[in-house]
């Protein structure tokens, strides 16, 4: 079977490739064949002589004699038949002729015996049809130019025939048949044809995608927001996220100087503490409102000092909150 349909594609690619240029391209023609095969093993024996022989033996006789033999005088003496013959008499016997011929020849027979199989595959017949498109050409109709389609002629489909036995090896006796139409293919082809490569690359986009119009733009929407993701997103927060050894140790620093700082303010709290004691302003300041002053003045040194200190330890804080989310996740 694959060896019949690879037989049946090598004439249909023969066949397009022929019509094509004539027609105006491969898009306009349509072929195909049909190939019937015997498959049955046959076996058949052929006996030949060779006619030049080689002579093998050769066997020759000749013997001629003329002329009477003398008769023998012997036996019983006085007997009439042992008497020999008497002068002066004639003999009325005529003389003896003898003659004796024989040839034997033997020949070497030279003898060959073939035995001959069949073909795998007899091809026994060939059917093949061609569709192929007609002409078209541009008419003005209700102020529009359009294309009407001429079929092409008899003589036109006779010499396409022709070209098609030709191609296919048609063979009469075998039974071969060959059938030629004529029929209007898409009335777009031409125009398609003649276009630039970019009109041509999207009316073939139209007519792939024609059927997923609905899910593209789904599509192109998830494409757009994943490259925001990946483009925009992701190297924000690897920014954000990003801890530099260096800034590890100043963090560690940082927070040393905050509890030594924190340790001042206390005694700082304590001493401002005395001194409202001694100048008796307890009555109209809290301890809490002069810590949150001090707490608050001494913040805001901090970061007009060390800001870039600050933005690392916000940083840190970030980084811990969502790692710690991904952990309760």
């Amino acid at each position: 079977m694959h060896y019949k349909q690879n037989f049946e594609n090598i004439l249909e690619n023969k066949i397009v490739n022929i019509l094509a240029p004539i027609v105006g391209g491969k898009n306009k023609v349509v072929a195909r064949v049909n190939a019937e095969f015997d498959f049955s093993q046959k076996k058949s024996t052929k006996e030949t002589f060779d006619p030049n022989n080689v002579v093998r033996s050769e066997q020759n006789l000749e013997e001629k004699k003329e002329g009477a033999s003398k008769k023998q005088v012997g036996g019983v003496p006085g007997v009439v038949s042992n008497i020999g013959p008497v002068q002066g008499l004639k003999d009325n016997k005529e003389p003896e002729k003898y003659e004796k011929s024989q040839n034997t020849t033997n020949y070497e027979v030279g003898k060959t015996i073939s035995e001959i199989k069949g073909e795998f595959g007899t091809l026994v017949r060939l059917n093949a049809a061609v569709v192929v498109d007609g002409k078209y050409k541009i008419a003005l109709k209700d102020g529009a130019n359009t294309l009407e389609y001429e079929p092409l002629s008899d003589e036109s489909l006779k010499k396409i025939n022709a070209l098609v036995k030709q191609a296919i090896g048609y063979n009469q006796n075998r039974g071969d048949d060959v059938a030629v139409s004529n029929f209007e293919f898409n009335p777009m082809a031409p125009m398609i044809d003649n276009a630039t490569l970019s009109e041509k690359i999207m009316h073939k986009t139209q007519k792939i995608l024609g059927s997923f119009t609905p899910l593209i733009k789904y599509i192109l929407v998830f494409i757009v927001l994943f490259i925001f993701y990946k483009k925009v997103i992701v190297p924000f927060s690897e920014r954000m996220l990003e801890v530099v050894p260096d800034e590890d140790k100043e963090v560690k620093s940082m927070f040393e100087e905050m509890d030594e700082e924190e340790d001042e303010l206390n005694k700082l709290g304590d001493l401002r503490k005395k001194v409202e004691d001694q100048l008796g302003l307890n009555a109209s300041f809290s301890e809490e409102e002069v810590r949150y002053e001090i707490i608050l003045e001494k913040i805001r040194g901090t970061l007009k000092e060390r800001p870039d200190e600050i933005a690392t330890l916000f940083k840190l804080l970030i980084k811990d909150e969502i790692s710690s989310d991904s952990a309760k996740g």
